[in-house]
């Protein structure tokens, strides 16, 4: 195999891996009680690919925020489609945004991940309790969504920070080619 077919089969692996790696945080996200504190558990999936497409650009980060909101949905109490739309838009903006206009580091990781479930979450309130005037409602936004956004943007790091790594030794590898 000469080296473009080696560069073709390490980037293939890379791809697989971090579909591998998304099943994987998918079936911890929803995995009772993983993670949770009072009950709040963070999304694992939104983070990761949101690092993605951090370091890989708008096209790959689209369709990884695609695969990722699909496996969002599958758990989500909200209609089917709604994370996996927003997630590909979200994460096709992430990568442009981190192309032209903001430094790419963990500060602006965290906001973009803040941003995401902030406004994620705002909406599923909005239009899931809001809308049907159930009384108490603030105190979903107030004592689940917004806490479920924080433990979520606190992640971030660390999907940052792994991402980096991984993508920073798959470079290595395919520039040693």
């Amino acid at each position: 195999m000469g080296p473009r077919g080696r560069k073709r089969m390490l980037t293939a692996g890379k791809y697989l891996l971090y579909f591998v790696l998304l099943v994987l945080l998918y079936v911890l996200q929803a995995t009772p009680g993983f993670l949770a504190v009072r009950g709040i558990k963070p999304f694992l999936v939104v983070p990761a690919v949101i690092a993605i497409a951090i370091y890989e650009g708008e096209f790959i980060g689209a369709l990884y925020g695609a695969l990722g909101g699909m496996l969002c949905d599958m758990g989500a109490s909200t209609f089917y489609g709604f994370y996996t739309i927003t997630l590909f838009l979200y994460c096709t903006g992430v990568g442009l945004v981190l192309i032209y206009l903001m430094k790419n580091n963990v500060q602006s990781a965290v906001i973009c991940c803040l941003g995401y479930v902030g406004i994620m979450g705002l909406i599923e309130y909005i239009f899931y309790y809001l809308l049907y005037a159930y009384p108490g409602s603030w105190q979903v936004l107030l004592f689940f969504l917004l806490p479920r956004a924080l433990f979520t943007g606190l992640m971030m790091p660390l999907f940052y920070l792994g991402e980096r790594a991984l993508f920073q030794r798959f470079e290595e590898l395919i520039g040693e080619i």
